[in-house]
């Protein structure tokens, strides 16, 4: 019973946002793999062109929507 707690708690941490701490809405996903809420991600981008987790510069590629 643990192990399956174990994974739910890993899943519901990966569709989590980094910057807002709820679950991903409109999600995208930088080049580097990290997701974020599209809006988050938006705010973000208005100061910097960096990942804001790992703060690689994302130069001209475009972060992904899901879906």
């Amino acid at each position: 019973m643990r192990a399956s707690r174990a994974r739910t708690v890993e899943m519901c941490d990966d569709l989590e946002c980094s910057l807002c701490s709820n679950l991903l809405f409109e999600p995208v996903t930088t080049p580097c793999g990290h997701s974020f809420c599209r809006d988050c991600f938006a705010r973000t981008q208005d100061h910097s062109n960096k990942c804001p987790l790992c703060r690689t510069v994302r130069g001209r590629a475009r972060a992904r929507a899901w879906g």
